[in-house]
């Protein structure tokens, strides 16, 4: 089970690739309505988010570049009742752009070729934590 917000291009290709391989399921979106002419262009606020507490992780994209919409600061997972579930964050557009606090941050990921290394590049970085306590556990799948 993955928890996800939909904020754009992006968030929207994680969502699909996930479907392909489990419950994916969207606690928030800022998708405009049918018929609407307006694009992505916000975060939605975490008090209209609809997490499962059960969820293997949320996932956030960090920087939607398309749509222009970027978290200027992580959810707070305590504060959505969500101190176990890790927080996963698509930094493919924006890791080194800035100074970030990654301590609410169970994994990061992204295509490096934006910001730090030639196409292809791929960067991970997990919290210790994270690793320990899944060591022992072996996935089933590598997705795609």
């Amino acid at each position: 089970k993955a928890d996800f917000v939909h904020t754009g291009h992006w968030s929207a290709k994680s969502i699909a690739e996930t479907k392909k391989y489990g419950d994916s399921h969207v606690v928030a979106t800022a998708e405009p309505e049918w018929g609407e002419v307006a694009s992505f262009g916000y975060v939605p606020p975490v008090s209209q988010w609809s997490p499962r507490g059960q969820a293997a992780y949320l996932h956030i994209c960090g920087n939607e570049t398309i749509g222009g919409v970027e978290y200027h600061q992580w959810p707070d997972m305590a504060g959505l009742g969500l101190n176990k579930v890790p927080l996963v964050v698509d930094m493919s557009s924006h890791i080194l752009s800035r100074p970030m606090d990654f301590s609410g941050i169970a994994l990061a990921y992204g295509g490096a070729q934006k910001n730090i290394g030639p196409s292809g590049l791929t960067f991970v970085i997990l919290k210790r934590s994270l690793i320990e306590e899944h060591a022992p556990q072996a996935m089933a799948i590598c997705p795609s």
